[in-house]
């Protein structure tokens, strides 16, 4: 017996949808094709579908593989669940071009505002558009913290700030003394001091628990009030274990 024709041309195209997003037997049969379906007419309505085109696919080994090829481009390819996020909001969508334009890496950004901006959303029951957060102040953040001159936790720290007052980045962070330890010397100093506090914990690392290690980096971070670069810190915390 013959399948009914469902609808014209159904089974040479397999879809009825749009190419905007591949659709595997697998998605189809998942139900995630229709889905993405409307929410790709919801993001063309509102302007974005730009986001949704250039999102990168579920974890997949092909995703990953295709991750890897891309190289340095990949900072521009965002999950697409994030993507999915980003355009359910006009004004969120916009604040995020803004902020990808100025400190030139997507993924960052869409991280930064899915997880630490909507977070302060929530947290304070304002609309972004009330708070005092901007594209190029959030901009700054990313790149400051990039370019290691602050932490991620003290760049956390900046934005939930600059949520909700309207201070200059820059200046805020050279006022309190927030940007991040590089020097050596310094470092080295705070890194002797944990180990000569914790002999015990120096003792157990060399009886084979390696996992002291980070407790001693952890400290080293503390003892720097946050502020330690963590590569610096992991090789001084590994080269004077060595001489102990």
């Amino acid at each position: 017996t013959s399948r009914p024709l469902l609808c014209k041309g159904f089974y040479k195209k397999r879809t009825p949808f749009p190419p905007l997003f591949s659709a595997s037997a697998t998605d189809f049969a998942r139900g995630h094709t229709r889905l993405r379906f409307q929410q790709a007419v919801q993001a063309r309505r509102g302007g974005y579908a730009h986001l949704l085109r250039n999102a990168g696919t579920r974890k997949t080994r092909g995703a990953q593989k295709m991750q890897g090829a891309l190289g340095a481009h990949a900072a521009n390819v965002l999950a697409h669940t994030d993507a999915e996020i980003l355009v359910s909001d006009k004004c969120v969508a916009e604040f995020f071009e803004k902020t990808a334009a100025f400190c030139g890496n997507r993924r960052e950004a869409a991280n930064r505002i899915i997880r630490d901006v909507m977070g302060e959303i929530n947290l304070r029951q304002i609309s972004l558009s009330e708070s005092c957060l901007t594209p190029e102040k959030l901009g700054r953040i990313i790149a400051l913290c990039e370019n290691g001159e602050v932490s991620r936790k003290i760049s956390r720290e900046i934005m939930s700030v600059a949520f909700g007052e309207n201070i200059d980045i820059d200046r805020y962070v050279d006022e309190n003394g927030l940007s991040q330890i590089t020097d050596p010397d310094i470092i080295k100093s705070a890194v002797e001091k944990v180990i000569l506090d914790n002999q015990k914990a120096v003792a157990d690392f060399k009886n084979g628990k390696k996992q002291v290690f980070g407790n001693l980096v952890g400290l080293t971070m503390k003892e720097l009030c946050g502020r330690g670069e963590p590569k610096i810190i992991n090789k001084i915390v590994e080269e004077m274990l060595k001489m102990s």
